[in-house]
């Protein structure tokens, strides 16, 4: 809207621009919010692309937990809520519909009994390699302009911003 503090809506190959109340053009980046922000509207824009793991059978729930348990092996259900920021009860749900599809196991913890430890299972495993390839191009449409190597370091940082949140208690 002219003449308020509100982004007028541009096209894609337009950068976004507001007016001061006194008239004058003043460009998105001068506005900018925080990191934080802009990590929520890539997340809304990214959503707005559509399900596309759902064609594989997927979510984007089941494909953070599957690469979880891939990287760190077996868990248990309490480890897999810390890592996905999910409630235990929920992380319980999803863990249950993972199992149902076979992607998952779960298993006494031989040295505690109350603790059910899980690990992705050989279909868990190729099912998540399908899906790789899938979030690889959202990525590549997200950053046309990095490289692997600057992919690559994005990562590294958003990771340690994560655990810098957690360490805080943020």
């Amino acid at each position: 809207m002219r003449g308020s503090a509100a982004p007028e809506r541009a096209g894609p190959a337009q950068r976004q621009r507001c007016q001061r109340s006194d008239g004058v053009d003043v460009p998105d980046v001068a506005l900018a919010p925080g990191a934080d922000l802009r990590m929520a509207e890539v997340d809304g824009a990214a959503a707005h692309r559509g399900p596309v793991l759902a064609p594989l059978g997927m979510n984007v729930s089941h494909y953070t937990a599957l690469s979880v348990f891939r990287a760190l092996g077996t868990i248990s259900n309490a480890q897999l809520a810390e890592r996905t920021m999910m409630s235990p009860q929920s992380a319980n749900e999803m863990v249950k519909a993972m199992e149902a599809k076979g992607w998952i196991e779960r298993s006494p913890d031989p040295s505690h009994g109350r603790i059910i430890r899980i690990r992705l299972t050989e279909e868990g495993t190729a099912c998540l390699r399908r899906c790789d390839g899938v979030v690889r191009d959202v990525e590549e449409a997200m950053f046309p302009d990095l490289s692997a190597d600057e992919r690559a370091r994005l990562h590294a940082q958003l990771r340690a911003a994560v655990r810098a949140l957690s360490l805080q208690g943020i």
